[in-house]
């Protein structure tokens, strides 16, 4: 949930007992169940570890805020003790302020961050290397102007059509 300079883009999607954010970057979508009539939902035991946690929220206001503990490393064990508290509040149009505060035994003290999301209208995109894609007319250009090379120092005959 950190601020990238690309694949920066968060969709948020909520449904009566739900919050999806897909994350652009690694095209990670978080399922968040959220309680009813402002009610915490609770987290399953300690058995249920998965990487990213298990989130669960309320409304505090206009003030989504989701509880996250049973974290695993990735890849690696569980993590006890960790626990992360986020705050997703909306600012007129431009967007929401995330505030998160996390509780990691590896440290001496919680330590929190506050950044701003800003609303856009640009596009999710699937985060895959789409270098290949933009090259690929050239690259196909490149292997006919070959094949051609080497029809015609073979005596392979009349040009090729070009598409």
């Amino acid at each position: 949930m950190r601020s990238l300079p690309y694949n920066n883009l968060k969709t948020i999607v909520q449904t009566e007992d739900h919050v999806v954010i897909n994350i652009e970057w690694m095209h990670h979508a978080r399922v968040i169940r959220i309680g009813k009539d402002g009610k915490r939902p609770a987290h399953p035991g300690d058995w249920y570890n998965i990487y990213g946690g298990d989130s669960v929220a309320w409304w505090e206001g206009d003030t989504l805020v989701v509880d996250t503990t049973n974290i695993r490393d990735w890849p690696g064990s569980a993590r006890p003790g960790v626990h992360v508290v986020e705050r997703f509040t909306p600012v007129q149009d431009k967007g929401l302020v995330y505030r998160y505060t996390v509780t990691d035994p590896d440290y001496t003290a919680p330590y929190t961050g506050e950044l701003m999301w800003p609303r856009t209208d640009a596009f999710n995109y699937e985060f895959a290397c789409h270098e290949g894609n933009y090259s690929m007319g050239g690259m196909l250009r490149g292997a006919r102007v070959l094949e051609q090379d080497w029809l015609e120092a073979n005596g392979g005959g009349g040009k090729q059509a070009s598409h």
